[in-house]
């Protein structure tokens, strides 16, 4: 069962949907082909380059979405801001992800302590953001306004060195973390003490966003280049995920990025329902669950 959409390659797992009451954008119940959403079924189509519409306070989202909306398109792709990018990487012209000092807004507040590696002063990621989650929150009313499917990317694959010392959760850019902590270690199980704030902000995101209808969660970027981030540490991610929805109104969607069309789909939590693969050509197919 194959659904695709910006190059983008979708096998999808049916499960039960009760379709009298709204729910999140689901898997069509009768033709895994689809989602379904309001009651219709529903294909998503979008665009690129937008990853840092709302981490980038710079960023005019409700221009976007409007043009989203004009150009018949539904669906966008968002980083949450724990990952961000400087402009010599990837050759992207107007990376919005590349976002200018003073412009990046994340989950965390700023200390008092200055030192961020982009400008401003570290984070604490002990005390969340409270404009940040304003911002999220209109930017998700936004985007259902304007008919659009949110995929919340909440991790991303840090890549480089010079793209993970603009983290966050880089110890040199927060006031909590002391210890080194080397790129391959910074998406795992082997630092107790950074998993645990990176599991506290699944909670927190899950908490904020269960109202929302408009969405599915994507655990992390391309985990899989270089190796940084391993299936114990995404399966703890979604267990951490399901666990904090159980007790809330409403279930949502789970996707993981797969590799580029170069491994067999193997094992899978049980909880995915989407596997995402990027940059793949469209006659790639994912091998079948």
């Amino acid at each position: 069962m194959l659904l695709i959409f910006n190059l983008i390659i979708i096998q999808l797992i049916v499960f039960n949907l009760c379709p009298n009451k709204q729910t999140p954008i689901a898997i069509h119940p009768e033709n895994g082909k689809y989602f379904i959403y309001k009651g219709k079924p529903t294909v998503l189509i979008g665009s690129t380059e937008h990853y840092g519409a709302l981490m980038n306070l710079s960023f005019d989202y409700m221009t976007y979405f409007e043009t989203l909306k004009n150009e018949g398109l539904n669906i966008t792709r968002t980083f949450t801001g724990v990952y961000t990018e400087n402009k010599p990487f990837f050759g992207i012209v107007d990376n919005n992800m590349a976002v200018d000092s003073g412009m990046l807004i994340c989950p965390w507040a700023r200390s008092e302590t200055p030192g961020y590696s982009n400008g401003d002063n570290k984070f604490d990621l002990s005390k969340w953001n409270e404009a940040y989650f304003a911002r999220l929150h209109d930017f998700m009313q936004t985007a259902d306004k304007c008919g659009v499917i949110v995929e919340m990317v909440l991790f991303s694959n840090n890549y480089f060195q010079d793209l993970w010392e603009l983290s966050p959760m880089h110890p040199n850019n927060n006031i909590n973390l002391t210890d080194s902590i080397d790129i391959k270690d910074a998406l795992s199980m082997s630092k107790a003490g950074l998993y645990t704030f990176q599991s506290d902000f699944v909670k927190k995101m899950v908490l904020e966003l269960n109202k929302y209808d408009n969405f599915y969660y994507e655990i992390c970027n391309e985990p899989y280049i270089f190796g940084h981030a391993g299936n114990e540490w995404q399966d703890a991610i979604i267990d951490t995920l399901v666990k904090t929805e159980d007790n809330l109104p409403k279930k949502h969607l789970i996707a993981i990025n797969y590799e580029n069309g170069s491994r067999r789909i193997e094992s899978l939590h049980p909880a995915v329902s989407i596997i995402l693969i990027i940059h793949s050509p469209l006659n790639t197919r994912a091998a079948p669950v």
